[in-house]
């Protein structure tokens, strides 16, 4: 029996990535930080902010918990369900 669960895992990881990159990105916008000077809190390069921010790449858990802590945001993650 075949399931579709390779599918199902795309797009809850291009969803999940949506939602995290929109949620670091509008937070960072309204603290009035720049990229730079949040990578640097962060301890991340600039070109690895950006691809977070851009929905290129879905950062570990430490690396968003660790963004969240410097924009003083809660490290929350929506439930997705399958349809």
């Amino acid at each position: 029996m075949k399931t579709k669960t390779r599918g199902t895992e795309t797009k809850i990881y291009k969803e999940m990535t949506d939602h995290i990159s929109k949620r670091l990105l509008n937070a960072r916008k309204e603290k009035g930080l720049s990229q730079s000077g949040l990578a640097k809190a962060a301890g991340l390069s600039v070109s690895f902010l950006c691809e977070i921010e851009h929905g290129k790449v879905l950062p570990s858990i430490i690396v968003y918990s660790v963004l969240c802590k410097q924009l003083d945001i809660s490290p929350e993650i929506p439930i997705l369900e399958d349809e």
